[in-house]
């Protein structure tokens, strides 16, 4: 048999029991809460230890617990204490014991709110927030309810401006509720008289609400001008600040003149500027140009040419200033310096006037000059206005007619080939024309280019007569000369007369209209002449040469003188007629420059009229007995009567002809101005029974 120790008498081995010296420790012993392992399994006041206390949670800290939520321990657990009773586990100041507050909440967890010490207050309702309550709805409460407030007296509670000792306001309200409405309050309003919302400061006024026609600023700038207040679109131009704020002036375009611009031009800018408010604009201008220092001038509207040469560009900055603003600078496009043409030289022709036989040179009398300096040529061309044309500077004889304009044109052309405006100067190439008479009138075209023509007329004379073994010669006819102007173009009548018939039978007139002779048989006289005119297209007399009167047709004895009268002058020359043995007075009268010459006195002859000489009157049965007939003229002559001559017609000179000469023939057998070098032969001129001689004209040009 083995014994074992057991120091403790509690009936286990002292190697198994876990403290053999207390007899309340072994295995199996009850284990209590004493700090020991009193069952020997290892763990000390395990749960289910003899002794346990009851804990509750106290998460509040406020020493009361949760009755709900307990546990058993022998020791108190962390968050867990031994009373319990908390009926809120959550607030601090709520517990069994604890002082009740007026807060809604059961402070001392005995089933009551608020009761025993809580205050509780009158709310009033404060709809608008301002801090005052409406005093007709409250509410006691120990704590204000939503929209409330301990303080009364609110007038508006539906106005947070309006509550005891707010400010007062120019409303129309009683903002601090003292029972009078605006009181202390007065604004400024501004007279606006355009109705555009903006007032005149000028035109104050007080008062708590707003006037009619008032508005509560001052900032129009013109109150008569509804499109005129701060901020209205601004109208350039118009000379009216429309939005009241100053606005710079703009540049609309600057544009340089002339163009294309030579090196002798003065160069200028043409500035279009606009400005917002009728302020005066100065502008201001920089000129620049390339390969010099910029600028070169300032301050001017222009550039004079001496600051740049042909090939340079230029170009001018514009700045635009009201005197309070200054505007944005624009420059204007470059201008290239153009090469300049040379000017027209001076040019003369040699010899001028030429006639058709010579040949014309054309020179350069001033040479042209050339703004850049360049080396000049010339080229030289002709022409005549009619298709005509010729190059070089000498027109050949061969390319000319009389009466033609050659002019010559000289062009002056620089290194560049541009040539300058042509040089000009004019040949007159003369001519000359004759008529003679053709029994009719006859025309010319004055040619181009002749504007002026020199004129010499010659007239018929008048027949001669043969009777009773004497004879005798009619009179010669006048001479007119002048200067008359004329259209290329237009077409010119010439009318040259007829001499004046001899004849014993009934013969017709010299034409264009001198008189017929008296007939009588075995007797001869002498017509008169016709006159030599020339007139324009519609008639107009410029120039008449007057004819001569015709010779009577007998005589008594060889002192008696029968001839006719000769062709005027202004006025043309008497017929003759003595010692016939009849009374005196049967010679026919000269006409003259406003009638016809009357006819002899002793029978009825005819006198003679505008552009027609008188007739003589036949024998027996008329009674003229072979009288001379009357000359043509501008005014006719008379026919004479019995044996006697008839007169001359007049000459005529328009006022218009200039160097006019008119020249009356005498009774000899030469026409007037016989002596002139242009005269020919046997125009005009008178004889002893022999017709008269015809007319002739000439024209130069």
């Amino acid at each position: 048999m083995v014994l074992w120790a057991d120091a403790d008498g509690d009936g286990e081995a002292a190697c198994v029991d876990c403290n053999d010296n207390d007899i309340a420790v072994h295995s199996g012993a009850t284990e209590a809460c004493n700090a020991f392992d009193d069952d020997c399994d290892g763990q000390v006041d395990e749960a289910g230890a003899s002794g346990e206390s009851l804990w509750f949670l106290d998460a509040d800290g406020d020493n009361y617990g949760r009755t709900s939520q307990s546990l058993s321990a022998c020791a108190q657990p962390l968050g867990y204490v031994a009373n319990s009773g908390d009926c809120d586990d959550l607030a601090a100041t709520t517990y069994p014991g604890a002082d009740e507050v007026c807060d809604g909440v059961d402070n001392d967890c005995n089933t009551l709110v608020d009761e025993g010490t809580a205050a509780p207050t009158t709310w009033y309702a404060d709809f608008d927030g301002d801090g005052v309550g409406n005093a007709n709805l409250s509410v006691v409460a120990c704590i204000a309810p939503f929209a409330t407030i301990a303080v009364a007296g609110d007038c508006d509670d539906l106005d947070a401006t309006t509550y005891p000792g707010a400010a007062e306001l120019c409303d129309g309200v009683d903002n601090n509720c003292e029972g009078q409405i605006d009181e202390g309050i007065t604004s400024t309003w501004y007279l606006d008289s355009d109705g555009d919302g903006f007032g005149n400061a000028a035109a104050p006024s007080q008062g708590c609400s707003q006037l009619s026609g008032t508005s509560s600023n001052g900032l129009d700038c013109d109150d008569n001008a509804s499109g005129v207040y701060p901020g209205a679109t601004e109208v350039w131009d118009d000379g009216v600040d429309n939005n009241c704020v100053n606005d710079a002036p703009e540049v609309v375009s600057v544009v340089l003149s002339p163009d294309p611009t030579f090196s002798e031009d003065d160069l200028s800018a043409v500035v279009v500027v606009r400005e917002a408010d009728g302020d005066p604009v100065t502008v201001g201008y920089a000129w620049s140009v390339s390969g010099a220092t910029n600028p070169v001038l300032t301050g001017s509207a222009s550039l004079a040419a001496s600051y740049f040469v042909k090939g340079q560009g230029v170009f001018v900055t514009v700045t635009p200033d009201d005197g309070q603003l200054t505007g944005t600078a624009v420059q204007s496009a470059t201008r290239t310096i153009a090469n300049s043409p040379p000017t027209a030289p001076g040019v003369a022709v040699s010899p001028t006037p030429a006639d058709a036989t010579q040949a014309i040179t054309c020179s350069v009398a001033s040479a042209a000059s050339d703004a850049d300096q360049d080396p000049l040529t010339y080229s030289y061309s002709w022409s005549n206005g009619v298709g005509g044309s010729y190059s070089g500077a000498t027109l050949p004889a061969s390319e000319t007619t009389g009466g033609q304009q050659w002019t010559c044109s000289v062009t002056a052309s620089d290194d560049e080939s541009l040539s300058g405006p042509p040089g000009q100067a004019t040949a007159q190439i003369s001519g000359e024309l004759s008529f003679t008479a053709t029994g009719s009138d006859q025309a010319w075209v004055v040619p181009a280019a002749v504007t002026s023509i020199t004129v010499k007329l010659w007239a018929a004379g008048g027949g001669g007569s043969n009777a009773e073994g004497h004879q005798f010669p009619g009179a010669p006819g006048g001479y007119a000369e002048g200067t008359v102007s004329t259209t290329p173009g237009e077409t010119l009548v010439l009318r040259v007369g007829s001499g004046g018939l001899r004849g014993s039978v009934g013969i017709t007139n010299a034409y264009p209209a001198g008189g017929t002779a008296g007939q009588r048989s075995n007797y001869s006289a002498g017509g008169g002449g016709g006159r030599s005119a020339l007139e324009r297209s519609d008639g107009t007399e410029l120039l008449v040469a007057g004819g001569g009167g015709g010779a009577g047709c007998t005589g008594w004895g060889s002192s008696s003188t029968t001839t006719g009268g000769g062709g005027g002058g202004t006025t043309g020359e008497e017929g003759s007629m003595s010692s016939c043995g009849c009374a005196s007075g049967g010679y026919g009268r000269a006409g003259t420059q406003s009638a016809g010459g009357a006819s002899g006195n002793q029978n009825t002859s005819a006198p003679g009229g505008k552009n027609f000489g008188g007739n003589a009157l036949a024998f027996p049965s008329g009674g003229g007995n072979c009288g001379g007939g009357g000359g043509d003229g501008y005014y006719g002559g008379g026919a004479g009567t019995l044996h006697a001559g008839g007169g001359g017609g007049s000459g005529f000179a328009a006022v218009e002809v200039s160097n006019a000469l008119l020249v009356q023939a005498t009774a000899t057998t030469d026409a007037a101005n016989s002596g002139d070098a242009d005269y020919p032969g046997g125009i005009g001129a008178t004889g002893s029974d022999a017709n008269g001689g015809d007319g002739y004209i000439l024209i130069r040009y």
